[in-house]
């Protein structure tokens, strides 16, 4: 495992030195494939090392490449970067299996449902393309009106909720520090969260960082 960590690190290394100071190189995920770097491209001090490494790519069948690739499904970012080195590792590394282990193991006990769908590709999307959307959606700190309002949420509490609301002598009775909550579009929230307004009676809620007229149905992110 960590000498195909290694050697894909090497392969963009060589990649990386010929564009210092460049930016041809996005560092997004779907940055265009660069061609194998020509003798001409490297350096004297670097012409060995890369005709080594050059070399050793050649020896490797795509099957053989795939079972390097396999040992890296840990590191899904690492994988989406490689597909820059050169074409044919691009093109190996549209495999689906390979990026159907990467999301296996990314998403592994970290799947919320929502709408009672689980995390993965959607119809026609390949794996390797759900991976990039869903990882780069789980950074955004932004929400959609329709994202909000068609999920149900899981609430956790650091203190009880019971505690502020509810008489003492009814606190024997608590069992739980967590509820749901669900938004509706017409601007009420409500919760089974113990002792909380929200359970007893439906509560306003609005967008916050967004102007908004209460009719809008604009899908844009606060």
């Amino acid at each position: 495992r960590d000498k195909s960590h290694n050697f894909l690190r090497r392969q963009m290394a060589a990649v990386e030195s010929r564009h210092t100071g460049s930016n041809s190189i996005p560092e997004h995920f779907g940055g265009a494939a660069e061609c194998c770097p020509c003798k001409e491209e490297v350096g004297n001090d670097g012409r060995d090392a890369y005709r080594s490494s050059h070399i050793a790519m050649d020896l490797l069948t795509d099957d053989l490449l795939l079972q390097v690739l396999a040992h890296c499904r840990d590191d899904g970012a690492l994988l989406a970067r490689c597909s820059r080195i050169c074409r044919r590792l691009r093109s190996v590394l549209r495999d689906d299996a390979l990026w159907q282990a990467v999301c296996t193991l990314a998403w592994a006990g970290r799947q919320p449902p929502v709408d009672g769908a689980m995390l993965g590709p959607e119809p026609g999307e390949a794996w390797r393309a759900a991976y990039i959307r869903i990882m780069y959606d789980a950074s955004r700190v932004a929400i959609r009106r329709s994202e909000l309002c068609g999920s149900k949420w899981s609430l956790h509490f650091h203190c009880d909720m019971f505690l502020f609301y509810a008489p003492p002598s009814a606190a024997a009775a608590r069992s739980s520090h967590a509820g749901d909550a669900v938004f509706s579009p017409s601007g009420t929230f409500t919760s089974t969260v113990d002792g909380a307004p929200s359970q007893r009676a439906p509560l306003k809620w609005t967008m916050i960082n967004q102007a908004e007229p209460a009719d809008d149905d604009s899908d844009e992110p606060p």
